[in-house]
């Protein structure tokens, strides 16, 4: 609990400082929150793209991933990872942040919404094809006694930016963060 942060230094032969990011907060894991959070994560991944890649030119990428539990008690994680050369580290970080809690204030466009809604629609086609989707579903099913599959489509058509903005508000009132930077 609370903000934590671990900045040291190790020789690399190619100097680089590499951050991870790691908020967490008691959120109850259900199928819809579970959706809240991978879609969070991909509106993030986009915005940090725009902002830390394409105007700062700081990285060539920025991962966001987002992860639910039920055990010990229910949870969510949102985890950021992005290596940057070791100058622009202070310039980049705090844009992180910012475009975290700007979410959390505002919530996204409704035009970054659909974009993610489009995409989630369309995964959910291949991904009702494979066995590893099925067996995520029976395993939900049976070890936390939560229906992935049951109305998701309807599920990603009704979300609003306010429940992405909630979510994400939720998120941040915790005031968990954890970060490790390696230079």
């Amino acid at each position: 609990p609370g903000f934590r942060t671990k900045v040291f230094n190790h020789e690399q032969k190619t100097p680089s400082a590499l951050t991870e990011i790691i908020y967490s907060a008691p959120i109850p894991y259900t199928a819809d929150n579970d959706l809240r959070a991978d879609v969070l994560a991909q509106i993030m991944r986009a915005i940090y793209t725009e902002t830390v890649r394409e105007e700062k030119g700081g990285t060539y990428s920025v991962s966001v991933a987002s992860q639910g539990w039920k055990e010990p008690s229910d949870g969510f994680s949102l985890t950021i990872n992005f290596r940057c050369d070791p100058d622009k580290y202070s310039e980049l970080l705090p844009i992180i942040d910012e475009q975290l809690e700007k979410i959390a204030a505002e919530g996204p466009s409704a035009e970054r919404l659909q974009k993610v809604k489009e995409y989630e629609r369309k995964n959910y086609e291949r991904a009702i094809l494979t066995n590893g989707w099925w067996e995520y579903v029976c395993y939900n099913k049976l070890a936390n006694s939560i229906d992935f599959a049951e109305d998701y489509l309807s599920k990603v058509d009704a979300l609003t930016p306010a429940d992405i903005q909630d979510f994400c508000r939720t998120l941040l009132a915790s005031k968990n963060r954890v970060q490790v930077t390696m230079k």
